[in-house]
């Protein structure tokens, strides 16, 4: 199957740097958590945590009996016994509340000391 893209058949064949500039933009857009050492992922189900260039976590809200935060340091254990460590001091604040307030809208296990 050729797929053609929307932008040659819509503005001719005049316009083909245009069309490849917006390709080009849409796909450094949506490839921005490769670039970045530190990105968050979630939705209802689950929560990515992209800590460094190649570590992903993938933490499901259901699978999570306790969540601390104390100091710059998030703790996050898990059903199967396992505990996430992370160092959250080189954050900005507002970064280090969103991710609480992720964390406790979809759990029951927030723990604040």
């Amino acid at each position: 199957m050729i797929i053609i893209p929307l932008g040659y058949l819509l503005l001719g064949s005049d316009y083909n740097g245009i069309s490849s500039l917006g390709y080009v933009i849409l796909a450094l857009y949506f490839a921005r958590p490769l670039f970045s050492p530190y990105y968050v992922r979630w939705n209802a189900r689950s929560l990515m945590i992209k800590r460094g260039i190649f570590r992903y976590t993938t933490i499901r809200f259901t699978d999570i009996t306790s969540i601390q935060y104390d100091r710059q340091r998030l703790s996050i254990a898990t059903l199967k016994g396992k505990e996430i460590e992370w160092d959250l001091a080189a954050f900005n604040q507002v970064d280090i509340a969103k991710l609480l307030r992720i964390l406790g809208q979809d759990t029951s296990a927030m723990s604040k000391e």
